[in-house]
């Protein structure tokens, strides 16, 4: 790590766990490819990721985590979340990329694009092999290569990363290449780019790892972009990055390997044009058929920003070494959730405490609230947001757990398109048109959830609207996502020239998605639109059972999907995760007191205010709640206006002891039998004797005369009356002990 933090960063994963083998292996995954994998930050909040591998005999996970910002000061805490056993649907996400990523390549058993643009590339060749992260692909240096659909060629500022390790370092083999398709990876006169082992330098030049972008690579022409560094090896994988800035002003290129900058060239612009670029990017060789790279390729990416030293630094880090780039802790239960405890005991001393011997209350009702104008105190506003009643022993526990909530559409008059040329507004048809009709009419498409059992003021931690194509489309299309700002969205209304979707008001927050190709009879998802749900759930009108309208528009193309009035089943759904509570997360305890006894007082503050950060999964379990069930007091009035019924109410108090009679006030140390007596106090119902370290009470404890066998140790003895709610306090009286002479020494004769 570098000095400054790292937004949106992809943190690599690497780990084998026998926690992370499926059931049937002895693990505690239910998916056997790890669907069922979450991550989630600190606060509990949904991470995008990126599954490269999983095996469930071994419990090896290779995944990709978007961390939005990965501190440089302190440890950033992520949770692996798994074991739900109703996921059975891939969670990956191409939302893991963050849209500067133009390709990211695993090359893991596939050449699919792992980012928003889709730009999926072609194998010609290349075979599997073992590589930095699981398989990559070897190249046989003859005519394997592997076409992508990634293109730099407009970017101002871009990079471009790959692992390698190569099998030969002999002039000249492309890693990536991109350019004009005539180019042989030299320009003269071809412009082209490209990242090679080998270059040409005024002449041919083996073991060097090079970098080049302009119209001819011959090391003396000035204003083309080379950087060179010397490299030999071919036993290990290494690292390339390359970043490329300022395109359209003063072209700079910088070659990083293994993390550390090697070199860096400045260019010009006009010699490091790219105006007849017609490929897009290739693995393993330029435009023509030469110049093949021998050797293996992993995780090739793209994006069309330039990183930052720290940047590249900690990608290299992370990806070469995982297991010391973060820690491990033990397996633990999930808990998504604040925990609350506590006790309602009854308080015989009434000292608020709850004593050896004390009893927990039964069956008396808990309010676990939260204070909406977090004052600590129950007022007008104040939501109960569950109850809970005191067990045999007096307890009672509250959690705020993240909701899990799935609403599809109910009938077709709930999911509607609208021609926004002209207002025709449809409902109950076949599919809804995200994006254009017949490439000139642009759509608006309508979904309302009715019934949502979601409160307000929820907390939405994630949300997405689930489709099922209808049609396979491949088109690029960019869509936009809001929602009916409303507190309850009214049903669909069909006609023509109504505007009735276009005329609603949406919310200021939005969502782009750009979707992937569509096949038919396929499930697609939005990405996360929490945002969106948050805006209309946070309304001071929004209340559980309203319902809420999802509103789609944009261009380009379309994707189809399908309609409640086509099958049911298949009709859209909207999913959400969300906490009962704020995560404001200021909470009040009460009691109901109408199921308390009819006689009974507080020995406690009768309200608890509890305050927790802002993430979940904080706990309070010391919350006691002390009654006293006898009302020796006469009355249940606050005498002193503490706001607490207790022994220092005047009402409550009883008289000390007057004074103690002794059978003797002078004794003999170890004298035993001596007696203390005291004359009765009126209202008390016992008495509290104490008595010297060393003497003992053998008698009487509890009444108005004690028996007490003495030890060596003189003292007072003391007595305190109780009235079955408080105690008095101490009346003592001085025992003067007299210890026996010393024994004579011998007598000497």
């Amino acid at each position: 790590m570098g000095s400054t933090d790292l937004l949106d960063f992809p943190v690599l994963i690497d780990i084998t766990n026998v926690a992370l083998r499926n059931t049937a292996n002895g693990g505690n995954m239910q998916n056997a490819n790890g669907y069922d994998i979450m991550f989630t930050g600190e606060c509990d909040e949904v991470l995008h990721h990126d599954i490269e591998y999983y095996t469930e005999a071994s419990g090896r996970l290779v995944a990709w985590v978007r961390i939005p910002v990965l501190s440089t000061s302190q440890p950033t805490e992520i949770k692996l979340n798994y074991g739900n056993a109703s996921v059975s649907e891939n969670s990956s996400s191409s939302a893991t990329w963050s849209s500067s990523y133009e390709g990211v390549y695993h090359l893991h058993d596939d050449f699919e694009d792992e980012t928003h643009g889709n730009n999926d590339a072609t194998n010609n060749g290349s075979s599997d092999v073992a590589a930095q992260f699981g398989d990559g692909q070897d190249f046989d240096g003859t005519n394997d290569y592997v076409q992508s659909t990634s293109d730099l060629s407009t970017a101002n500022d871009f990079s471009l990363s790959v692992w390698f390790k190569a099998d030969a370092t002999n002039y000249s083999r492309h890693l990536l290449w991109q350019g004009d398709n005539t180019g042989n990876g030299w320009g003269n006169p071809h412009e082209e780019m490209h990242l090679s082992v080998g270059v040409y330098q005024n002449s041919a030049q083996n073991d060097t790892l090079a970098f080049f972008l302009g119209d001819i690579h011959n090391g003396v022409d000035q204003g083309v972009l080379t950087v060179v560094t010397p490299f030999t090896d071919v036993t290990s994988w290494h690292h390339a990055y390359v970043n490329v800035k300022n395109m359209g002003v003063t072209p700079v290129a910088e070659l990083y390997l293994d993390g550390i900058l090697q070199h860096r060239d400045t260019g010009t612009v006009a010699r490091t044009a790219r105006t007849n670029w017609n490929s897009d990017m290739i693995f393993g060789k330029p435009g023509t058929n030469s110049r093949f790279y021998d050797g293996g390729l992993d995780e090739v990416r793209s994006t069309t920003v330039s990183r930052s030293p720290d940047w590249i630094l900690t990608e290299y880090n992370n990806q070469n070494s995982p297991s010391t780039f973060y820690t491990v802790t033990a397996e633990t239960p999930v808990s998504n959730a604040d925990y609350i405890s506590g006790n309602l005991f009854e308080d015989e001393d009434a000292d608020g405490v709850k004593d050896v011997g004390e009893v927990g209350h039964t069956g008396a009702t808990i309010q676990f609230l939260d204070d909406v104008n977090k004052n600590g105190v129950v007022d007008l506003g104040d939501t109960i947001l569950n109850t809970d009643i005191t067990d045999a022993s007096g307890n009672f526990s509250f959690d705020v757990p993240i909701h899990f909530y799935n609403q599809q559409v109910k009938d077709g008059n709930n999911d509607s398109e609208e021609n926004l040329n002209n207002g025709d507004t449809q409902v109950n048809g076949l599919d809804l048109d995200l994006g254009y009709e017949s490439g000139t009419e642009p759509r608006l498409v309508g979904i309302r959830f009715q019934d949502l059992k979601i409160p307000q003021g929820a907390t939405i931690v994630k949300a997405y609207v689930k489709f099922v194509s209808t049609t396979t489309l491949a088109t690029s299309v960019e869509l936009t996502i809001a929602a009916e700002d409303v507190n309850n969205s009214a049903v669909f209304v069909a006609g023509s020239a109504t505007f009735d979707l276009s005329s609603r008001a949406k919310t200021a927050e939005r969502t782009n998605w750009t979707p992937p190709s569509f096949t038919a009879d396929q499930t697609y998802y939005t990405p996360d639109i929490s945002n969106v749900i948050q805006e209309v759930t946070d309304r001071g009108g929004w209340a559980a059972g309203n319902s809420l309208s999802v509103l789609i528009e944009g261009g380009l193309d379309k994707r189809q999907v399908y309609t409640y009035n086509n099958d049911p089943n298949k009709a859209p759904s909207l999913y959400v995760e969300y906490y009962e509570a704020p995560m404001s997360e200021f909470y009040l305890l009460d009691i109901d007191e109408s199921t308390l006894p009819a006689t009974y007082a507080y020995t406690t503050p009768s309200e608890i205010a509890i305050n927790f950060t802002s993430c979940a999964g904080d706990t309070s379990t010391n919350n006691f709640f002390g009654i006293q069930l006898t009302d020796v007091c006469g009355n249940a009035l606050d005498d002193d206006g503490d706001l607490l019924i207790d022994c220092a109410d005047s009402d409550c108090q009883i008289a000390a002891p007057g004074t103690i009679t002794a059978s003797n006030d002078t004794i003999c140390s170890s004298s035993i039998g001596e007696t203390y007596s005291i004359a009765a106090v009126s209202g008390a119902t016992s008495y509290d004797w104490t008595v010297p370290v060393g003497a003992a009470i053998t008698a009487g404890q509890g009444t108005t005369s004690i028996t007490v066998d003495w030890g060596s140790t003189q003292g007072s003895v003391c007595v305190r009356s109780y009235n079955g709610f408080c105690y008095s306090s101490f009346t003592c009286k001085p025992i003067l002990m007299i210890f026996p002479p010393a024994t004579p020494a011998l007598i000497n004769h």
